[in-house]
């Protein structure tokens, strides 16, 4: 299943925070990430987020393997399909938005690796 079809007309988030798919994706989602980010900014968006998340960020070793190399780490620890991790981490990336300070979410996108502005668009 992939989370948008979990999420799917769902406006809570704490509810969703138990074990299963949807915390397994946005787990997976917060480390990949926080591996792609300076350590100042990953404990930050730690700060910001739920104890299950932060942990993620907090436990995280920066990683300098780009795009490819986080889609790839995320997939594995999410389990969704490649095909639906572009959307999957879009989705997790608007639940972070909605979590985070705003000045923090600014500061994870100005600190991600070049390339990574994709997965910032907007689907077409």
């Amino acid at each position: 299943m992939a989370l948008g079809d979990y999420l799917d007309g769902r406006r809570e988030v704490d509810p969703l925070l138990e074990e299963g798919p949807t915390l397994r994706v946005l787990r997976a989602g917060v480390r990949s990430l926080a591996e792609c980010l300076p350590a100042a900014v990953a404990a930050r968006m730690a700060a910001g987020l739920p104890p299950v998340l932060g942990r993620e960020a907090r436990t995280a070793a920066r990683q300098d393997q780009g795009l490819a190399g986080f889609m790839d780490r995320f997939v594995r620890r999410s389990g969704v399909r490649a095909a639906d991790a572009l959307r999957d981490v879009r989705i997790v990336l608007r639940i972070l938005g909605g979590l985070l300070p705003s000045e923090t979410m600014l500061a994870v996108r100005a600190s991600l690796p070049e390339g990574f502005e994709e997965l910032f668009r907007r689907r077409s």
